[in-house]
């Protein structure tokens, strides 16, 4: 269920679980800003696990709170809005996450991304948050700050072209060159790992 508070100054807040928005047509691009810290669910837990694809666009082992970025971009006005949420740093880079960021960067700027390497909150799990505004140009510099302490970091502009050599839409550029990860090449054209690597074990072996 949801409360709506009216503030003095005739600002209107929709407060609530968001999920119980999905199937109502009449919130779709109806808010000046939405904000949120969705939760973290693992989608290799069977409490938590889908069986299949996000209804909202993310891959099998996407995580639940991608799918709260894909409902914020549906809930959001299409242009001059504002989104900000709490997401995991996996976010950023993960496969199944990938329709979703490629869809963001259709109707909306990426124009902030915070991120800490330490745990902030309960979760065991390192966490971001990125701030869209709607029916803008994706390019430009993004806005960036690191830490508990929330510390400014250079800002840096997006890749031009595709975010990787698969042609996928990435947003590990935000935070490689301040955790220290190296730029590679692959090679060209459009090298992958299996080019030059034998796979001998999956990530559940990890």
């Amino acid at each position: 269920e949801f409360r709506r508070v009216l503030f003095r100054s005739g600002c209107r807040v929709l407060e609530g679980d968001a999920r119980a928005l999905l199937t109502a047509d009449e919130h779709e691009h109806a808010y000046d800003v939405v904000i949120g810290n969705p939760p973290y669910l693992s989608q290799l837990a069977t409490s938590t696990a889908r069986g299949g694809r996000s209804a909202l666009g993310g891959g099998p082992y996407a995580d639940v709170a991608a799918e709260f970025l894909a409902l914020a971009l549906r809930l959001a006005r299409r242009d001059g809005a504002r989104i900000g949420l709490v997401l995991p740093l996996s976010i950023l880079a993960t496969r199944d996450v990938e329709p979703i960021r490629a869809a963001a960067e259709r109707c909306a700027r990426l124009d902030l991304c915070w991120w800490s390497e330490q745990s902030v909150f309960d979760a065991n799990v390192r966490t971001c948050v990125l701030g869209f505004a709607t029916g803008q140009p994706v390019t430009g510099s993004v806005r960036r700050f690191q830490g508990t302490d929330a510390r400014p970091v250079a800002p840096v502009a997006r890749p031009l072209g595709p975010s990787n050599a698969a042609g996928e839409t990435s947003w590990g550029w935000l935070v490689a060159d301040a955790l220290g990860v190296p730029a590679v090449d692959l090679g060209a054209p459009a090298a992958t790992l299996g080019d030059i690597a034998t796979p001998t074990a999956d990530f559940r072996d990890q």
